[in-house]
């Protein structure tokens, strides 16, 4: 690979030739880079050029948000895939990259892309010839309670006959196929994700329940043996059971499988395969079907934390905190889909109602719109959480916080300190909630109240309220706040709200001071400090009210305890150094002292926070309750002084 960096300011060329087999290019302003682009306006490592070897060639991943690709703007951590003599713009430079045959994409991911795409046609035509054979009032894709048992037969009979006339598929006299080939590496792959899904204990329970289509009807207990015996020797060469975090095996799984698979294939008997492949034909045809096509495999996938569908040709995800477009796209409208999803939750989307806020079986948060508030058409976004919620060790063993840090905040709980959790979106802050509430012991009512139900409090004693959405005539509808004022009546021992946005901030900082100690909740902000600017407003905002900022800072220092960040880093992945993966942490942990009588504003007092070697440590300050942390919380005072590097910003004394 040759890049040719030009500085558009200077007019300065620099050709810069990359080895053979490099992988990923790192970019940036540090001499270390794979390219030095020397400039004060390019920051130390600006993106990468990287083949994820998943078919899909070379992308540039940017790191920073003044990076385009041929002039479309990239936003940060997400990538945009690289052809020959495409420009990559980071200011002020402009690259041009050259590819040479072997660079543009691998032979064996070149194959498996154009493998993955003769899949997918196939099944499209085969779903279409479906359509034109099976009575649809037998098989009613609208709704998923009328089909039976002898309707799924036939449709699966009916795959099993259209697929044996096809040219391009593996006939009944056993030859094989290109493609055949793939349709079964690709039915392996996704059983075995399937199962490691369920050993870790993660998998939905209500899965089954929720998509009985998906089991196959036309099962021959013969092969099955050989395809569970094929399953565990894939197993045994991709090494999964070395790892026993699920994110690593998938990661594992994704990143070595094909190998794996081309290895042990010819070793399959051919008979084997094309019951594999009718096999996997049988499930994408049925997800189509009944259930959210392409999405289906996607949620399926624990490593999948957003799915982003643009439009029918274009669906994004974010995996490990990367964005990436998928390689799927939808035979049907992306509004028939919605349709399906928003009817199963019995809600409404149409142009009087043009975007719908909810919740799948699983969890999964939705959010669809459509036209006239878009203008390419409908969108859909889903955000997935883990089907088992992360306890506090288990943020310790991911590098989330130490185990000072969980000690600290634990005992904090148990002492009923009110604690509020920031960060920016995505940054972790209801998995944290999840994780602490386990602290709360377990006799104590705690009332949680949320616009879409989210948060997994770890306890028995919960009662959930959920905001209820305004009708299409526009009334009805009742918000945070007035849920909040219920829960006052509902005798509660602690209150959580998923996440303050509005006039709500008051009466939740309210309702901590009249007695309810231990409450939680989150918010938007980057800093501890923009928490105190986030509140302000947000309280400023409540209807029939005029504080003074100066008011605001007492009720929140008179409410609040600890302040909770979190942020998020990029660091290597432990499976593979040449992967950059993205990591949440908490950042700092500030306690609310209280009003600075000479200064004015709120006196913030970091407790923890993360020093040049990238640990969170104390800082050795000391919180205001610390007896009651020694007496009644279980700690010493070791837990505090064990501070390590100095802080970068550490000044000597709290921020004001």
């Amino acid at each position: 690979m040759r890049i040719l960096a030009s500085n558009d300011i200077t007019g300065a060329v620099d050709n810069v030739v990359l080895p053979s087999g490099k992988n990923p290019i790192r970019i940036g302003s540090h001499p270390r880079m794979d390219v030095c682009l020397k400039s004060n306006y390019v920051q130390e490592e600006a993106g990468l050029i990287q083949n994820f070897g998943d078919g899909t060639g070379w992308r540039f991943c940017a790191r920073v948000d003044n990076c385009a690709v041929n002039e479309q703007p990239l936003l940060v951590n997400s990538s945009a895939p690289l052809t020959n003599n495409c420009n990559i713009q980071i200011h002020p430079f402009t690259l041009t990259v050259h590819l040479d045959a072997r660079d543009e994409i691998g032979a064996d991911s070149k194959g498996t892309a154009d493998l993955d795409r003769r899949c997918s046609s196939l099944v499209d035509e085969l779903h279409r010839e479906l359509l034109t054979t099976v009575n649809r009032n037998v098989l009613d894709p609208g709704d998923t309670e009328r089909y039976s048992e002898d309707a799924l037969l036939t449709l699966e009979r009916e795959l099993d006959h259209l697929a044996s006339q096809r040219s391009d598929l593996p006939r009944d006299d056993l030859t094989s196929s290109e493609v055949g080939d793939h349709f079964a590496g690709l039915c392996a792959r996704s059983l075995l994700l399937r199962r490691l899904v369920e050993r870790s204990g993660q998998a939905d329970d209500s899965s089954a329940s929720s998509k009985p289509w998906s089991l196959q009807r036309t099962l021959q207990p013969e092969r099955e043996r050989e395809i569970e015996g094929l399953l565990m020797r894939l197993t045994q060469r991709l090494a999964l059971d070395r790892e026993r975090d699920l994110s690593r095996q998938v990661r594992r799984l994704e990143m070595h499988y094909w190998d794996a698979w081309n290895e042990l294939l010819a070793g399959v008997r051919v008979d084997t395969r094309r019951y594999m492949l009718l096999k996997q034909i049988k499930k994408d045809v049925k997800d189509i079907w009944f259930g959210l096509g392409p999405l289906e495999d996607l949620l399926d996938n624990p490593n999948v934390s957003e799915i982003m569908v643009n439009d029918a040709e274009n669906i994004y995800i974010e995996k490990d905190g990367q964005i990436e477009n998928s390689g799927r796209r939808f035979v049907k409208d992306v509004g028939d889909i919605i349709q399906r999803i928003v009817s199963q939750v019995h809600r409404k989307i149409d142009t009087s109602t043009p975007l719908v806020d909810a919740r799948l079986s699983d969890g999964s948060r939705i959010n669809a719109i459509i036209k006239p508030l878009t203008v390419r058409g409908p969108c859909l976004t889903i955000r997935r959480f883990p089907q088992r919620a992360f306890t506090c060790d288990d943020l310790v063993r991911k590098g989330a916080m130490t185990q000072v840090a969980r000690d600290f905040l634990a005992a904090a709980v148990r002492l009923r300190c009110n604690i509020l959790v920031a960060g920016g979106t995505g940054s972790g802050k209801t998995t944290l909630l999840n994780a602490i509430s386990a602290e709360i012991p377990e006799k104590e009512r705690i009332i949680t109240i949320e616009d879409t139900a989210e948060l997994r409090i770890q306890r028995l004693h919960v009662v959930p309220l959920e905001k209820k959405q305004k009708t299409v005539e526009g009334v009805g509808g009742i918000d945070i706040r007035a849920l909040v004022v219920n829960a006052l009546r509902m005798r509660p021992d602690r209150i959580i709200i998923g996440e303050c946005r509005g006039g709500e901030a008051l009466d939740m900082l309210q309702a901590m001071n009249t007695g309810h100690d231990g409450s939680m909740t989150t918010i938007h902000a980057n800093t501890p400090r923009d928490v105190v600017l986030r509140l302000e407003m947000m309280c400023q905002q409540n209807e029939g009210t005029n504080l003074p900022v100066e008011s605001i800072h007492r009720q929140v220092a008179s409410a609040l305890d600890l302040i909770v960040q979190l942020s998020s880093e990029i660091v290597t992945d432990p499976l593979n150094p040449e992967v950059r993966i993205r990591r949440r942490i908490i950042s700092e942990v500030t306690e609310v002292v209280g009003v600075d009588p000479d200064a004015g504003g709120l006196w913030l007092k970091p407790i923890f926070q993360r020093s040049k070697d990238g640990q969170l440590r104390p800082t050795g300050f000391l919180p205001t309750f610390i007896d009651e942390l020694i007496m009644d919380g279980g700690l010493t005072l070791d837990t505090f002084f064990d501070v390590g590097p100095r802080h970068a910003d550490h000044d000597g004394g709290g921020s004001r």
